[in-house]
């Protein structure tokens, strides 16, 4: 049976150096020399890609390039590429210093900077003609960390320019209502009704369109968001529950205040200026 995995061969202090941790079977001995020939670490979600759980996957034979390799131990899954990618299947192979590429150095985090800075200068003084290309695990992180930011904020600012252009024409619509009703209004306020009164004069027609409309763009923002997330992210958190009930109360939230804005400078204003304008 074919399968698609990630492949390393990795040095003897690979796995201590980038707290992976084993769970089922044992680490790769240096002391061994079977380990260098064939044994062979997996992850978990390798051995479920094959059926097994991780105790039954120890001992397990897999066929790698013309050579049969056996399953010594299995680890607990780990982010093998981007941050951004699902994590992905990996196998790992013990191999000798002198077939390694690359070199990983642990450092207390006080001392990060002068590891980075002697590390240079060796390589410099060992490969004069070779680039230094070292740099900071935290940079592969950070880079992820930077992105979701970038896209959040642009989230936030089309949110900002949706709050805007809804206030606006909402307010429109509500002084255009006012001045329909001018008459009406007056009247209420000569015989006593209350700001209350005129609030729901005002609003009684847009009730159900508020409602509705928070329904509709609760669905819409949501199968959106989620398309936009899909499209950029393979695996995401979606939209929380959380979110689209902020979003209904910040709706009917923008919308008291806009039509309170508009009430209450009718209220203020004497109903003689209101006949008049009428």
């Amino acid at each position: 049976m074919k399968k698609e995995t990630n492949y390393f061969e990795t040095g003897s202090g690979y796995l201590k150096v980038m707290n992976l941790r084993t769970v089922a079977g044992r680490s790769f001995d240096p002391q061994m020399e079977s380990d260098y020939q064939d044994a062979l670490m997996i992850t978990e979600n390798m051995a479920a890609m094959y059926g097994w759980t991780d105790k039954q996957a120890l001992g397990k034979p897999i066929h790698i390039d013309s050579i049969n390799y056996t399953v010594i131990g299995v680890l607990k899954d780990f982010h093998s590429t981007e941050l951004f990618d699902p994590v992905q299947p990996v196998a790992m192979k013990l191999s000798k210093e002198d077939r390694c590429q690359y070199l990983i150095v642990q450092a207390r985090q006080e001392n990060l900077t002068t590891v980075y800075n002697k590390t240079k200068a060796a390589w410099a003084k060992l490969f004069p003609l070779l680039p230094f290309n070292g740099f900071y695990q935290n940079e592969v992180t950070a880079e992820g960390y930077q992105t979701s930011k970038s896209i959040a904020q642009i989230f936030f600012w089309f949110g900002i320019v949706s709050v805007l252009l809804t206030a606006t024409g909402l307010f429109a619509l509500v002084s255009l209502t006012v001045l329909k009703k001018m008459r009406e209004i007056a009247l209420r306020k000569v015989v006593g009704a209350t700001p209350g009164h005129i609030l729901v004069l005002v609003n009684k027609g847009y009730f159900w369109i508020f409602f509705i409309a928070g329904g509709l763009g609760c669905y819409g923002g949501w199968a959106l968001t989620k398309l936009l997330l899909d499209m950029i992210f393979k695996v995401n958190v979606g939209v929380s529950t959380s979110t689209l009930t902020g979003s209904v109360v910040a709706l009917f939230v923008i919308t008291g205040i806009t039509t309170g804005i508009k009430v209450w400078q009718v209220i203020k204003t004497s109903p003689v200026k209101l006949l008049r304008t009428e």
